[in-house]
Parts: structure tokens; C-alpha cells; sequence
């Protein structure tokens, strides 16, 4: 338990420098590109790993960046605290519906957690400093990759329109 405390202050702490890396990064036009800290994973005992709001079990451990999982996963609380309560269940219904899913690859369920984690810094990042083209073709290679993939499609149906409503002004 102490070495699992341990590994999320410190990964809580590399998210941060990571964003603002990239807000760095944003602000000079990428003339310096983020130096990013790669968060390892998680010391993790047990069969399963229960965050806020999104749940790892024992078959999607080793397959999904925990990661990425724990950083949607503080960004739904994020967004709930801040009584935007519509895009946080969105975003952890897609999430949890991704981290479950057994019809895709290791590589593409991974792919797809971090270009969602792009797209909820897009979202918290102010409208001034989004990248609004780039989230736009995020959003869109989003649902090519899961066409087809009905429970993932259900719930892209959902936070789709919610991203663009953020990403589009």
C-alpha cells in the first residue's frame, strides 16, 4: 500500500510537469518540443485496480497504460468538482467501456486512451489555447477506430458531441 501512495504522488506529479511541458510547449508555437516524463506502472498487488471512478481487473492490467487510466480518471473528478457533471460521466463511461473491451487490441485500446487523454487537456486547456484542427482530427480518427465496436460506439456516441462542443470554439 505504501509503495502503490508512493507511485501515485509521484506519477501525480510527473502528469503535472508533463502538462505543463506541453502548455510550454503551446505557448512558444512547439519551437522546444515537451520533454515529457514517461510514468512507469503502477506496483500493483491484487487482481484488481479500482481508481475514482474507472475499474482495471486482472485482464486489462497488463494490457492498458494504468497510467492514462489514472490521469481520465482525475480529470472526470476534475470535472465533476467543477459541476460539469454531463462530460465527466461521458468521458468515464467511454473510459471504463474501453478499459473492458475485448474486441481490440492491447496496442489500439492504448492508442485510444491517450488520444481521449489529449483530447480532455484540449478540453481543461483554455479555449484560447487549443489546438482546435488537431482535436478535431483526434476526434474523428477516435470513432474510425472503434467503427464497428458496438459497446465503444455507444459510448463515443455520447462524448463525441460533448468534445466538439468544447473543441469547436
Amino acid at each position: 500500500m505504501m509503495q502503490q501512495a508512493s507511485y501515485l504522488l509521484a506519477s501525480q506529479l510527473a502528469a503535472g510537469f508533463n502538462r505543463l511541458e506541453v502548455e510550454i510547449a503551446q505557448a512558444t508555437g512547439y519551437i522546444l518540443p515537451p520533454n515529457l516524463i514517461e510514468i512507469p506502472r503502477p506496483p500493483f498487488v491484487g487482481d484488481k485496480l479500482t481508481l475514482n471512478h474507472i475499474n482495471v481487473s486482472n485482464s486489462t492490467v497488463g494490457a492498458i497504460n494504468t497510467g492514462m487510466v489514472q490521469h481520465l480518471d482525475a480529470a472526470v473528478t476534475v470535472f465533476q468538482n467543477q459541476g460539469q457533471a454531463e462530460i465527466a460521466a461521458a468521458i468515464k463511461e467511454f473510459a471504463q467501456a474501453l478499459v473492458d473491451n475485448a474486441e481490440i487490441s492491447d496496442a489500439l485500446r492504448n492508442e485510444i486512451a491517450e488520444q481521449l487523454a489529449y483530447l480532455v487537456a484540449q478540453i481543461q486547456a483554455k479555449p484560447e489555447q487549443r489546438s482546435t484542427g488537431i482535436a478535431k482530427s483526434v476526434v474523428s480518427g477516435i470513432g474510425t477506430a472503434i467503427a464497428g465496436v458496438g459497446p465503444l460506439l455507444a459510448a463515443w456516441e455520447k462524448l463525441q458531441p460533448l468534445i466538439e462542443s468544447f473543441v469547436s470554439h
